[in-house]
């Protein structure tokens, strides 16, 4: 079964390539590919125990790179609110 997933707070292509080479020993993971340019995790892992098999990815994944959190849901780093665009506007008009 192929799973692909969403990686927030990666830092460098080491911290990906680490990373993967962690998550390729855990027991049950065919293969993994970690990318750091597009933020993604792909695996390929057995149907049988799927659930327990990324419940253990994720819990390695957090004990390499304890900023890194996986998700299914794309998230956004940076979320820009109404009264930041306001500051900027007021600023702009006033310079």
């Amino acid at each position: 079964m192929k799973k692909e997933y969403n990686i927030v707070g990666l830092d460098c292509g080491h911290c990906a390539l680490t990373l993967e080479k962690y998550i390729e020993k855990v027991q049950g993971v065919k293969s993994c590919n970690v990318n750091f340019s597009t933020s993604k995790l792909f695996l390929e892992i057995d149907d049988e125990k799927s659930k327990t098999i990324v419940k253990d990815v994720f819990k390695i994944a957090s004990q390499v790179n304890p900023s890194v959190r996986i998700s299914e849901e794309r998230e956004t780093v940076n979320k820009v609110n109404v009264y930041d665009i306001i500051l900027f506007v007021i600023g702009i008009i006033l310079g």
